[in-house]
């Protein structure tokens, strides 16, 4: 049986930003896809959507209790360590994840309302942990993702 051209060149060919477009859902892979053709901002900046963010989900916590301020703490930190990582790391595409991960996070308006879903910050967590573990950093989140 010949192979299915209209499926792409295959898995040997495959780039890491499309390993991670082909490992989350649907409903996610939209918004990433919108943040992929993004221009690349310089790792200072995210770092600063990362800060700013996290201080606005601190502020809100007081009059939210279901908020899951621990984990946004943790994505936080996972995405100031993978921002890290970019500058020694050199290559573009490393580069365009991180990007990535952080306006994922950063998005409330996402697969699951950060703000508004007891679970807000589950798939932030799914995805920076897929990011990390994409550019060999298990180490940064570690777990899966399962926000424990």
């Amino acid at each position: 049986m010949a192979p299915d051209r209209a499926a792409g060149p295959g898995p040997l060919f495959e780039t890491p930003v499309d390993r991670v477009l082909a490992a989350v859902p649907a409903s996610i892979a939209g918004l990433l896809r919108q943040y992929l053709d993004e221009p690349l901002r310089a790792p200072d900046e995210l770092r600063t959507d990362v800060h700013a963010y996290l201080a606005k989900l601190e502020s809100l916590s007081a009059d939210m209790e279901f908020l899951d301020l621990a984990l946004a703490r943790r994505i936080a930190a996972a995405c100031e360590a993978l921002l890290t990582g970019v500058g020694s790391h050199g290559s573009e595409d490393a580069h365009r994840l991180v990007q990535i991960a952080v306006r994922y996070f950063i998005e409330d308006d996402d697969d699951e309302g950060d703000t508004t879903s007891p679970i807000g910050f589950d798939d932030d967590a799914e995805v920076v942990d897929l990011i990390a573990r994409e550019l060999g950093r298990e180490d940064v989140f570690g777990n899966g993702g399962d926000g424990s």
